[in-house]
């Protein structure tokens, strides 16, 4: 018994102590370097298999009331709780329960899509993914490229980390440079199993 409250003490320090260094590590980096906090302004990243995610550099989950929706690969392509990734985007999400239809407007952008189907429209204009949105744990999944360049965002799929990135056309992610590489090794630690506790 006395060993497992020493262990569990133990644990609880080293958690404690890491959170604090995460911290302390985010604000020294905001504090010196402002170029790494512009860097995370509109950006939107999400793990494979992970229930959190980044945006705008905050921690936070990708559906509070369920840790299962995550983002999953199927075909060679991620697919991502689509209300997530377009409210983060700053979009409206209508859904209509007769056609199955979904209706995503961001600004001038109108995009209609249904469930189960792969043809998509953009303000009128017929397209079609070459993968077919689908329903897991009551959330409507699609592939994240299709729907994010639909809306005028940019596309970066990180191998080696099993994220995806999404950012604005105007500033897309370049996994070499200095800045986004200070902004991963945050990334990194806020998505693990020790930063995810964070999350409220």
């Amino acid at each position: 018994m006395v060993k497992k409250v020493f262990a569990l003490l133990a644990a609880l320090v080293v958690f404690m102590t890491m959170s604090a260094f995460a911290a302390d590590t985010a604000v020294q980096s905001e504090e010196e370097h402002p170029d790494i906090v512009q860097r995370k302004k509109d950006v939107i990243i999400m793990q494979i298999d992970n229930y959190g995610a980044i945006s705008n550099g905050s921690l936070t989950w990708i559906d509070l009331e369920n840790k299962n929706v995550i983002p999953y690969i199927k075909d060679s392509r991620t697919m991502v709780p689509l209300r997530f990734l377009a409210e983060e985007m700053g979009a409206t999400v209508g859904y209509d329960e007769q056609t199955r239809g979904i209706t995503i407007t961001l600004g001038a952008t109108v995009m209609e899509l249904w469930v189960d189907k792969s043809e998509y429209y953009i303000n009128g204009e017929a397209f079609v993914m070459d993968c077919a949105t689908e329903i897991l744990e009551g959330r409507t999944f699609v592939p994240v490229r299709f729907v994010s360049e639909s809306l005028g965002k940019s596309v970066k799929w990180l191998d080696a980390e099993r994220m995806v990135v999404v950012t604005p056309v105007s500033a897309p992610w370049n996994e070499s440079g200095a800045v986004e590489q200070a902004v991963m090794a945050e990334v990194r630690l806020a998505l693990s199993p020790i930063g995810r506790n964070s999350i409220r």
